[in-house]
């Protein structure tokens, strides 16, 4: 009896320790992508300030050089801390395991630009937003992850797209509800909006009412006490704030105004000690910059220019740049230690 227990709870630590955040990822690390001179998944230490190159698609994708260079766009980690990535001129979807040189391959191919990803809440698929080739490019897909390519891509909404000029956009869940910037983000026009979907189908549950200017990246704060959604307007210049459960009234407010001299703002994250950082698109290095935005209880807000990263353009969810499901070695012995006690157990039990 003593055995038994000694095996169960041996296994149960190790399911424990398998849950909570693996020390890979445990620092206040930011990862994103940056598109200029060079091409790049990078990574941000918060702690340190510093930034250093976790992925140079111009130097270490098969396929890409200085001369057809690769333009990453959107990032997520998947549950094993592997990074899957939308490559936005070549149409692709890739997926790399940081640290591991040559460890890139190609999920999927046959997109129209691209753009933005997010994680299914089941792990098992990713979502992306295709947002150009005119009316024959707007889609959203849903891309199994499958240990080796090509994955099985199911084209939402029937394989109707969702517009005909630019977009859709960001992409978010809140739960199991899947969100999306649909329609126009150039020129600065009031032609996009908000909308809930079907994650199964695709088809449109709820929409904002009316148009605002120019939506692009797309975050949910997942901290119970405050639950919005955060959308940038990449040609205003500021952040719309949405609570999901009352799509319909659009933003409950707009926030950073004049915050962004210089930038294109596009993806944006949130963390649990309620600051949004967003990246500040630019080819002008001085006005290239990752910034961190606390969220005011009032008023507009403000913003501090964290680091210039020149063409600096998605941010992976905080979220999930900081925590894995990759067990630590230690917790890999502790289950097969108590997996073991388990089976010794039951052969005795046998006998």
């Amino acid at each position: 009896m003593k055995l038994r227990n000694l095996a169960v709870l041996a296994v149960l630590t190790a399911s424990a320790l398998m849950s909570t955040v693996s020390t890979a990822f445990a620092d206040p690390f930011l990862f994103g992508t940056a598109n200029a001179d060079g091409h790049e998944i990078f990574k941000y230490d918060l702690g340190t300030n510093t930034k250093s190159t976790v992925l140079d698609t111009t130097l270490n994708v098969p396929g890409c050089s200085f001369a057809n260079f690769c333009t990453p766009d959107s990032l997520v980690f998947d549950s094993l801390g592997r990074i899957v990535y939308t490559m936005e001129n070549k149409g692709e979807l890739h997926r790399f395991t940081p640290g591991v040189p040559g460890s890139d391959q190609t999920l999927a191919t046959g997109f129209v630009t691209p753009k933005d990803l997010v994680l299914a809440p089941d792990g098992l698929s990713v979502y992306l937003s295709e947002a150009g080739g005119g009316a024959a490019g707007h889609f959203i897909d849903r891309v199994v992850l499958c240990p080796v390519g090509p994955c099985t891509v199911t084209k939402l909404n029937g394989g109707l797209p969702y517009s005909t000029s630019d977009g859709p956009h960001g992409l978010a869940f809140v739960g199991a509800n899947l969100y999306a910037n649909i329609g126009d983000r150039t020129g600065g026009a009031a032609n996009s909006h908000l909308a809930q979907l079907d994650p199964t189908t695709g088809l449109v549950l709820a929409n904002q009412t009316g148009n605002l200017n120019s939506l692009d990246g797309l975050s949910f704060d997942f901290d119970p006490a405050h639950s919005f959604l955060y959308a940038t307007s990449v040609s205003g210049g500021f952040v719309y704030e949405f609570n999901p459960a009352a799509l319909a009234a659009g933003p409950t407010r707009t926030l950073f105004s004049g915050q962004f001299t210089g930038s294109a703002i596009d993806g944006l994250t949130y963390d649990l000690a309620g600051n949004l950082y967003i990246a500040g698109f630019s080819t002008n290095a001085s006005a290239s910059k990752l910034y961190q935005c606390g969220i005011p209880t009032s008023g507009n807000g403000t913003c501090t220019g964290l680091a210039n990263i020149l063409g600096i353009d998605d941010l992976a969810p905080f979220n999930q740049s900081n925590r894995s499901t990759v067990p630590e070695p230690a917790s890999l012995m502790l289950l097969a230690s108590g997996l073991l006690g388990l089976a010794r157990y039951r052969q005795r039990k046998s006998r």
